[in-house]
């Protein structure tokens, strides 16, 4: 569905803000993009949306270029981390607006959906919060009926309620039409329960695309326990990203070099140094993430 292939971006011709980008998105999936401030998401969208023109390389929705592609644009919601209206404008007149320029608008569906996320109609925008003005880029784009949703920090400024509420939405979306997502977002707790897929930035411009589950396999955390004697002096090894301990228990955050023998690898390891008990717990996604990143730094 979407082809991110060999992307370039460069504002200077000497910075390069986004150095040779490639992955691709299946229709009617999630993928989630994250990474550190400065690491060229927001860019990447823009260039995905067409806003921006690449420096070198494409993207392609069906085989199509994006840019400069009115057919292509048409099919894609567009939801910022900063939504710009018109600040005089009511949403009342802006879904008149959205109405009157676009042939897929669903003024219906607007109202079903607005059931929903109550956004007061006869507010000038430039009054509303920042979660109101979220909701209201969501559910204009929402009742564009497109293929592909793009979104840019999307739940910044709602509440718990409305963030559920949002996904909900989305999600039912994605399973009844379809819809194709890319959503970036530093909460990556979320992002983990919506997500297929992942593309991951670190702080160099490098990016990992694979699944959640992927992703986070290729860290693991232990417990780790030694009744009798220091186990930090054990703990010595390339593999061992971090460690905690309090009393005789010690947390291990260890990255697999064996993605095939991820349980033999790191309780041989402790088994061999003496520890009495050595257990795998649960990892999330945004752990999983910090420590990839911090692979290479001082601990």
């Amino acid at each position: 569905m979407i082809d991110v292939k060999s992307v370039c971006k460069s504002f200077d011709d000497k910075n390069m803000i986004l150095d040779n980008i490639s992955f691709h998105v299946e229709g009617g999936s999630i993928h989630g993009l994250v990474g550190p401030n400065g690491s060229g998401k927001t860019t990447l969208i823009k260039c995905m949306m067409g806003i921006y023109q690449t420096t070198s390389g494409e993207v392609l929705y069906d085989g199509k270029p994006v840019f400069d592609n009115p057919e292509v644009k048409k099919r894609i919601g567009y939801v910022a981390d900063e939504n710009i209206f018109f600040e005089e404008y009511t949403p009342k007149k802006m879904v008149k607006y959205f109405n009157g320029i676009y042939e897929s608008f669903d003024e219906k569906e607007f109202e079903d959906l607005n059931k929903i996320f109550k956004i007061p109609m006869n507010v000038r925008i430039g009054n509303l919060s920042k979660g109101q003005k979220m909701r209201l880029s969501f559910v204009l784009n929402m009742a564009l009926n497109p293929d592909v949703m793009i979104l840019d920090e999307p739940t910044s400024g709602l509440d718990a309620i409305a963030k559920k509420e949002f996904f909900d939405k989305l999600i039912a979306r994605v399973e009844g039409q379809e819809v194709t997502v890319v959503i970036s977002s530093h909460n990556l707790g979320d992002l983990e329960k919506i997500c297929d897929t992942i593309t991951m930035f670190d702080k160099d411009n490098k990016v990992e695309v694979d699944t959640v589950d992927s992703i986070k396999d290729s860290i693991g955390k232990y417990q780790v326990v030694f009744k009798n004697g220091d186990g930090a002096g054990f703990m010595k090894d390339e593999r061992i990203l971090e460690y905690s301990t309090l009393g005789s228990v010690y947390t291990v955050i260890w990255k697999y070099s064996d993605p095939d023998q991820v349980e033999d690898e790191a309780l041989e390891y402790f088994n061999k140094k003496g520890a009495d008990l050595a257990e795998r717990i649960d990892i999330t996604l945004e752990e999983s993430f910090v420590y990839l990143n911090m692979e290479g730094e001082s601990r």
